[in-house]
C-alpha cells in the first residue's frame, strides 16, 4: 500500500497526568508520530489522545481511543500510527488482538514509531505484535505485582506512603528487615512551629474577639500568627492562607496516628486530585494507629479539632435571641424551622418563615404564628414535670431518661473523647455513603465481569472493615462512665414553681436552657391556628392545642 498523500490517524496516550498540565509524554508521542508521517509522506490528521488513562484498567475509559476506532470504522485514513504499541493496551494480549484485527479488517496498517509496521494479514507481522503485547503486558503486571507489594511491606514495617511529608515533618530513610523504607520525623524547626501554633490556639479559646471582630484562636487568627513568625515559610507561596492552615492543623499526623486521604470523587468514582478530608487509620477495634512520632499530644489535637468544630458557624446572638428561635426545635407542620418575628422590646412571636408564595410542601394555607412566651411556658413546664416526677414504671419514660443521660454525657465528656466521637461518627457515615454508592453501581451491572467483582469485593471488604471498626470503638467509649442528670437541681423544691423566680430555670443562661431542653426534645412541632385573633380576641389560649412534643429517642443503630 502506497503511503504517498494517504491520511493517517495519529494515537497518543500518557497514563498520568501531569500536575503542572504540560502533558509532555503525549506531546512527543504526537511530535514523533507525525514527523513519521511526513517522512512517510503521509497526510496526519488531527491527533486522537487520552491523557491521565492507564490501559492496563480494563475499567478505565479512553474517548480518544474510541474515536480513533469509530473513525476508522468510517473509512477516514488508511494509517494509524503510534509512538509504541504499549499505548494502544497493556490489558491480556488476545483481548487487544480483537481490537488489531478490526483495524487490519478494514485494510489499516499500524505503524510503531519505534517498532515498525504491522501490515494487514502479514502473518510474520501478527507474530511479533503478540510477542510485544506479551511482552508489554508480562512487564507491566509484573511492576505492579512487585510494586503493591513492596508498598504493602513497607506500609507494614511503619513506612511512609505519603509522598512529600506534611509540613512539620521530614522523610527519613531507615532499615527494618533489610528493607529501606521512608518513615516522618518531627522537623527541627516546623515541628517546634507547629507545637507553638497549637499551644496558641488552644490558649486563646477564652480570648475574646478584637475590636475588628476576629478571633486570636481562630484559623484567620492562626494565619496571622504563622504570617508573623519569622521562621515559619510556607511550602507554596509567599504566605500563609486559611485553608493551607486548616489543612494542617486537621491533619492526624501531627497527633502521631497514622492516616490516609479522602479524596473528592466524580461519579465514576476516578480519584481526583483534591484532597477532601483525612482518615485516622484503626486497628480491629476501632483504636486509632500509631503512624510516627507526635507533634502535639493526642489529647490537645483532639481539644483542637473540638474547637475547630465549634467555631463553625460562630456568630453573636441577635439582640432579640428567643429561646426556640433558632434552636432547630421549634418546628412549623410544614417542616420549615420557627424564626422569631418582632422589634426588640416588644412581645415575641414566633413564626413559620415559608413565604406566602411557595406552595412546595406547604400543609397550611396563609402563615403561620405563635406567640413565645405561650410556647416557652407551656414546653419549659411539661417536661420539667415529665424529668423531676418520672413515672419508672413508664417503658417510654425509663427510656427517655436512658438517651437524655446518653446525650449529658456526651456534652460532658473530655474534649479530646467528644473529638474523637465525632471523628468516628463522620468517618463512619461517609463510608455508610461510599457503600450505598457501591451497591447502587452494583445493581446497575457496573461489576459483572470478573475483574469488576473482585473490585466490587475488595471496595465493600474495605469499607465494612471501617465501618465495623468505628461501631465498636463508639461502643467502648458509649461504655465509659458519664455524670448523673442533676435532675434535683433542675426541680428545685417540692411546691414551688419549677420555672418561677428563684427556680433553676429562672437563673439559667438562654443556651443552658437550650441545652436542657435538647436533652429530652427532638422537636416541638407547631400547627396553624384554626382562627385567626388568639386570645387578641377574648378566646382562652392554650398553647398546647397547637403544640406537638417529640420525645428524645435514641438514634437508630448502624445497619
Amino acid at each position: 500500500m502506497t503511503t504517498q498523500g494517504a491520511a493517517c490517524g495519529i494515537y497518543a496516550r500518557q497514563s498520568r497526568k501531569k500536575r503542572d498540565k504540560s502533558e509532555v509524554s503525549t506531546v512527543v508521542q504526537i511530535e514523533e508520530s507525525q514527523a513519521l508521517a511526513a517522512r512517510m509522506g503521509m497526510r496526519a490528521l488531527p491527533p486522537y489522545q487520552d491523557i491521565g488513562i492507564s490501559a492496563y484498567d480494563p475499567s478505565a475509559e479512553r474517548p480518544g481511543f474510541d474515536q480513533m476506532l469509530r473513525d476508522a470504522r468510517a473509512g477516514k485514513f488508511a494509517f494509524v500510527v503510534v509512538y509504541y504499541l504499549s499505548r494502544f493496551s497493556r490489558q491480556e494480549p488476545l483481548e487487544v488482538l480483537a481490537v488489531v484485527r478490526e483495524l487490519w479488517s478494514y485494510g489499516i496498517v499500524i505503524v510503531s514509531v519505534t517498532e515498525g509496521e504491522f501490515k494487514p494479514g502479514d502473518f510474520g507481522s501478527l507474530i511479533s505484535l503478540l510477542a510485544r503485547l506479551e511482552g508489554n503486558h508480562s512487564e507491566s503486571k509484573t511492576k505492579s505485582v512487585n510494586v503493591s507489594r513492596a508498598k504493602t511491606k513497607a506500609r507494614n514495617l511503619g513506612g511512609y506512603m505519603g509522598g512529600p511529608p506534611p509540613y512539620g515533618f521530614k522523610n527519613v530513610k531507615v532499615l527494618r528487615d533489610s528493607i529501606a523504607i521512608q518513615t516522618l520525623e518531627p522537623h527541627p524547626v516546623e515541628g517546634p512551629i507547629i507545637r507553638d501554633l497549637v499551644a496558641h490556639i488552644l490558649a486563646s479559646r477564652t480570648a475574646k474577639p478584637t475590636k475588628h471582630g476576629s478571633h486570636p484562636g481562630s484559623i484567620l487568627g492562626a494565619t496571622a500568627w504563622l504570617n508573623a513568625h519569622p521562621l515559619a515559610t510556607p511550602k507554596r507561596g509567599k504566605s500563609w492562607n486559611q485553608h493551607s492552615v486548616y489543612r494542617i492543623l486537621i491533619d492526624p499526623r501531627i497527633a502521631g496516628f497514622a492516616a490516609e486521604y479522602v479524596y473528592d470523587r466524580a461519579a465514576d468514582e476516578e480519584r481526583r486530585q483534591t484532597k477532601r478530608e483525612y482518615r485516622i487509620v484503626r486497628d480491629d477495634n476501632g483504636r486509632e494507629v500509631v503512624g510516627n512520632e507526635p507533634l502535639v499530644a493526642p489529647a490537645d489535637w483532639y481539644a483542637l479539632q473540638d474547637w475547630l468544630r465549634s467555631r463553625k458557624g460562630a456568630g453573636r446572638a441577635s439582640p432579640g435571641t428567643s429561646l426556640l428561635a433558632g434552636s432547630k426545635l421549634l418546628v412549623c407542620e410544614c417542616g420549615k424551622f420557627f424564626v422569631r418575628f418582632g422589634p426588640v422590646g416588644q412581645p415575641v412571636n414566633y413564626r413559620c418563615p415559608r413565604a406566602r408564595t411557595d406552595n412546595v410542601g406547604r400543609t397550611h394555607e396563609g402563615g403561620n404564628s405563635i406567640a413565645a412566651k405561650h410556647v416557652d411556658d407551656w414546653v419549659a413546664r411539661r417536661v420539667i414535670a415529665r424529668v423531676t416526677t418520672p413515672d419508672l414504671d413508664d417503658p417510654a419514660t425509663v427510656s427517655l431518661l436512658k438517651e437524655a443521660a446518653r446525650r449529658y454525657g456526651e456534652r460532658n465528656e473530655e474534649p479530646e473523647t467528644a473529638a474523637e466521637r465525632a471523628e468516628l461518627v463522620r468517618a463512619r457515615a461517609s463510608d455508610s455513603a461510599a457503600l450505598e454508592a457501591l451497591y447502587d453501581r452494583e445493581e446497575a451491572g457496573d461489576y459483572d465481569d470478573p475483574v469488576g467483582r473482585r473490585r466490587f469485593r475488595e471496595r465493600k471488604d474495605r469499607l465494612t472493615t471501617n465501618m465495623a471498626a468505628a461501631d465498636r470503638r463508639l461502643r467502648e467509649l458509649d461504655d465509659q462512665d458519664s455524670p448523673l442528670l442533676p435532675i434535683e437541681e433542675w426541680g428545685g423544691e417540692p411546691g414551688e414553681d419549677p420555672i418561677g423566680e428563684g427556680s433553676w430555670w429562672s437563673a439559667a443562661t438562654l443556651e443552658e436552657r437550650r441545652d436542657f431542653l435538647r436533652l429530652f426534645v427532638d422537636k416541638i412541632v407547631v400547627s396553624k391556628a384554626p382562627q385567626r385573633g388568639g386570645n387578641f380576641l377574648g378566646v382562652t389560649y392554650d398553647a398546647g392545642e397547637r403544640l406537638e412534643l417529640h420525645w428524645a429517642t435514641a438514634p437508630k443503630e448502624p445497619q
